[in-house]
């Protein structure tokens, strides 16, 4: 990446998030259903212990390409949109994680597969600032706008240079 960052941010980044995007059914403005639907492409469950959230990545072959391509893209591209990198709050987490355990009964894990408990456990996680969030998602959507401005210029800068209209 630090090489040649155009090439990796147009062919692999930008048709990796457009990808994304699309299988969450995103058309106009991102929302909580989208995340739902992000949640469930990636895991199978999610694992709680007395203070951390962690997922178990489901079967499909996209279940953690997603994920990782999102994490890891914020990684590289964050900065460009202000973000100054992964926050841990602890002790939201650690709240999140006794809610859930006392709701479900079991300290172990919720599994996506039963939508009645998995929705409300979706939406509250969409509000933690985590790798697992509805803030994670909206970046990813910030990162594109910003990379396809910087694909812009560079293309413009090109037909300026060889005087092309």
């Amino acid at each position: 990446y630090e090489m040649r960052p155009d090439i990796i941010e147009q062919y692999y980044i930008l048709p990796g998030l457009n990808r994304l995007f699309k299988a969450i059914g995103l058309k106009r403005s991102l929302g909580v259903t989208h995340h739902e639907r992000y949640v469930r492409l990636f895991a199978k469950s999610f694992l709680l212990s007395d203070h951390t959230v962690s997922v178990e990545f489901g079967e499909s072959g996209l279940s953690d390409e997603f994920f990782f391509l999102l994490h890891d893209t914020i990684k590289l591209c964050g900065p460009l949109v202000g973000w100054l990198g992964f926050k841990k709050n602890d002790e939201a987490e650690k709240v999140f994680c006794k809610k859930w355990q006392k709701k479900t009964g079991k300290p172990e894990s919720v599994l996506m597969a039963n939508k009645t408990q998995s929705r409300p456990f979706i939406r509250d996680l969409a509000k933690l600032d985590g790798a697992f969030s509805l803030k994670q998602l909206q970046l990813g959507l910030d990162i594109i706008t910003v990379l396809n401005e910087r694909a812009k210029k560079r293309e413009d800068s090109l037909h300026n240079i060889l005087n092309i209209s």
